[in-house]
């Protein structure tokens, strides 16, 4: 008696899946056999990779379309800046303070992390190679210039941002009051919805720079999908 398509199916997925893991073999196995792999792994996973390179020395490589990036910035933290009327720069927003950040442009920390979280998912230039501290027209500029542009290198490059999930670490000022306004800003940047943005705010708990008030930190992680 003929076997059945579906018992065919359950005997080899298990060495295709055993190849699958083995990146060596994968490239070697789908290069050889892609349609009679998909017509095998299609009916029992429910999906397929969605895009399909071939790196340097030829062979395949096979990714979800989904690239994830992490960024992240510290600044010193100073005396107020003659223009920042007693205002601090955090996630494009000015926040009340009697410090201001130090750096070359408005030192504002978080969009920093999350500009090279975007460009680092997507395997651009990170942020000091496009912006660097040596040109002077980067001199005291908005840091949300430099998330827009890094935005549409990133669309250019066939990307659009799932989600963020931001830290900002400070001592002081206390932040919770902010959360809203700084997700809704970074959500008009992007050109996303503000439930696109999470955020979270903490201290330093008396620890360390940020703890002794030197610096704030900020992280950002970031999922981006590619277009279909």
């Amino acid at each position: 008696m003929p076997k059945s398509k579906s018992r065919e199916r359950g005997s080899i997925l298990p060495i295709a899946a055993l190849l699958a893991q083995r990146s060596r073999y994968a490239t070697l196995w789908f290069g050889l056999f892609p349609a009679w792999w998909w017509s095998i792994i299609r009916p029992q996973t429910g999906s397929v990779p969605r895009t399909i390179y071939k790196d340097s020395n030829g062979g395949l490589s096979i990714t979800s379309g989904f690239r994830v990036g992490l960024g992240e910035d510290t600044h010193r933290l100073g005396s107020p800046k003659p223009r920042s009327t007693g205002l601090l720069r955090l996630g494009g927003i000015d926040v009340p303070h009697d410090r201001s950040l130090i750096g070359h442009s408005d030192a504002d920390v978080l969009l920093h992390a999350v500009t090279d979280a975007l460009l680092g998912a997507a395997a651009l230039p990170d942020i000091g190679q496009l912006f660097p501290n040596t040109d002077e027209a980067n001199r005291d500029r908005d840091s949300a210039e430099m998330l827009t542009a890094a935005k549409v290198k990133v669309a250019d490059a066939g990307y659009t941002v799932v989600n963020l999930d931001c830290v900002i670490t400070a001592e002081r000022p206390k932040l919770a009051d902010y959360k809203d306004a700084i997700c809704h800003r970074i959500a008009s940047i992007l050109q996303v919805n503000p439930h696109q943005i999470g955020l979270k705010v903490k201290t330093g708990e008396q620890v360390g720079p940020v703890g002794r008030e030197e610096a704030i930190e900020a992280r950002c992680v970031v999922l981006l999908s590619k277009h279909p």
